[in-house]
């Protein structure tokens, strides 16, 4: 599934060593921690992540800007090109996005943020 972020991976975009801070922020930011049917594997909702990691940077952009907010939201940039993302590269841990599963993200985000 493309719409799932496996807790690895975002842990790793948030920068936390241990679950139980992990676990912390979601509860904080509502974001619902899921576990596979008949697995181990922990996830959440890219969207509802992703939602939550910009909730701050959201708010502050509607209050300076109003109506042309969403313009000023990183990657909303249609002239500008992303070649994949390394996270942590100091500390060895690389996590490359390929630009079609980037460019889908992006445009449920995009979906999601003209519904707010």
């Amino acid at each position: 599934m493309d719409d799932i972020l496996y807790i690895k991976e975002a842990m790793t975009l948030l920068k936390y060593r241990h679950y139980t801070s992990f676990s912390r922020w979601c509860r904080r930011n509502e974001v619902k921690i899921f576990r596979e049917h008949g697995g181990k594997r922990n996830y959440v909702i890219y969207v509802i992540f992703h939602q939550a990691r910009l909730k701050y940077a959201i708010e502050y952009l509607k209050s300076k800007y109003h109506f042309n907010w969403q313009s000023f939201l990183p990657g909303s940039n249609p002239h500008q090109k992303s070649n994949g993302t390394d996270i942590n590269e100091n500390k060895g841990i690389t996590m490359n996005i390929t630009l079609e599963k980037e460019n889908y993200y992006q445009s449920r985000l995009n979906k999601f943020i003209s519904e707010l």
